[in-house]
């Protein structure tokens, strides 16, 4: 499952999906709120409402993939700073043994 989400959020990150996607989902928002303050009413808002809302959805997957790449990143950091900490630990202890003889 993790190589599969590797390869989703590889895939969108090479295509740059989420950033238009985010900028999709501004650009309905815009218009929306344009159509709004310029009294349009009905069908033109319905159609708007759903673009925004598909607009919405897809960007919700995009940035899932987002943050299960960030939290993949996350993971690998924590465990090599724990890594650096107890070699750290390791080598503080050769010196101090050093020091005493």
């Amino acid at each position: 499952m993790q190589k599969g989400v590797k390869e989703e959020y590889d895939k969108r990150r090479k295509d740059g999906v989420v950033l238009e996607e985010l900028r999709s989902t501004a650009s309905a928002v815009r218009r929306l709120r344009g159509a709004l303050r310029g009294g349009v009413r009905g069908g033109e808002v319905r159609a708007l409402v759903g673009e925004l809302s598909r607009s919405s959805e897809e960007l919700e997957r995009g940035v899932g993939a987002l943050e299960e790449g960030v939290d993949g990143l996350y993971r690998g950091l924590v465990d090599v700073r724990m890594r650096l900490l107890r070699e750290w630990k390791y080598d503080m202890a050769s010196f101090r043994s050093f020091e005493l003889k």
